[in-house]
């Protein structure tokens, strides 16, 4: 696979789980199902009785993905989506949703990184921070019914910048995706519910996905400006004096200016 850019080592050469904190944006690597312990593989791999597969489909396994949510930092498990090339660029970089196999999918329901396909204009495309890119930057989507709440022990580092920092997702990109996540994905509500339940101690649900908002602007302070009940001040007057007072000797009249004198 070829590297992008900025990645100085291949993104398959993991680490020992548990040696990196794998944060809410972060891009992390699913471990390939044979790298599971037994009892992770029994948890999550092995289909239960009656079912074809089990919590995370091993088709999953063995790729990148975006932590989408973790709720503290003593947390065990995180909420992550995989991002997958769907084998694009053995297709002639045929997109997803094009594909035979994916045909009977929503294509909104695929979400495109910067440079790759989009099915439409509907959604902006996903971006990672200044200066990162993906090691295929032609050939990496989201599918937004692909939501999974895995252990930490599963996760390892999906290589790291020329920077030695961990890729990861713009905050507004990661804002608006969790956005969509949480509106179109059919178990995002049950991930909630598994994210919380997995935390060491009792604690709330995930936030509400939210977008960042720009600062609001200062509001005035009261005494900044005159309140519209404040009259403007006005000159003082002399009072009139009592009736029978010579004009001569009325204040107000000597009050007027020279120019203003009245004879």
């Amino acid at each position: 696979m070829a590297s992008g850019p900025t990645t100085c080592r291949s993104w398959r050469q993991g680490a020992s789980p548990g040696a990196h904190r794998h944060n809410q944006g972060d891009i992390a690597f699913l471990y390939n199902a044979d790298q599971f312990s037994k009892s992770d593989s029994d948890a999550l791999i092995q289909a239960p009785i009656g079912h074809s597969e089990g919590y995370i489909p091993t088709g999953a396994t063995g790729h990148p993905v975006i932590i989408l949510g973790r709720l503290s930092e003593h947390s065990t498990h995180v909420l992550v989506t995989t991002v997958s090339s769907y084998r694009a660029d053995q297709l002639g970089l045929l997109s997803p949703w094009k594909q035979p196999r994916h045909r009977k999918k929503d294509p909104e329901d695929f979400r495109s990184f910067a440079g790759c396909q989009r099915p439409s204009e509907a959604y902006p495309p996903l971006s990672l921070l200044a200066g990162q890119s993906l090691p295929k930057p032609r050939t990496g989507w989201v599918y937004v019914q692909c939501a999974l709440v895995v252990p930490l022990s599963v996760l390892g580092p999906f290589g790291k910048t020329c920077s030695g920092e961990p890729f990861q997702m713009q905050p507004s990109s990661l804002a608006e995706l969790r956005l969509h996540f949480a509106a179109k994905c059919l178990t995002w509500r049950d991930c909630e519910r598994r994210l919380a339940a997995a935390e060491p101690s009792p604690v709330a649900l995930l936030p509400a996905p939210s977008l960042p908002t720009a600062p609001s602007p200062a509001t005035p302070s009261p005494t900044s400006c005159p309140s519209w009940r404040e009259r403007p001040s006005c000159p003082a007057v002399p009072a009139r004096p009592p009736k029978g007072v010579p004009p001569w000797e009325k204040p107000w009249r000597r009050a007027v200016g020279s120019e203003g004198r009245e004879g």
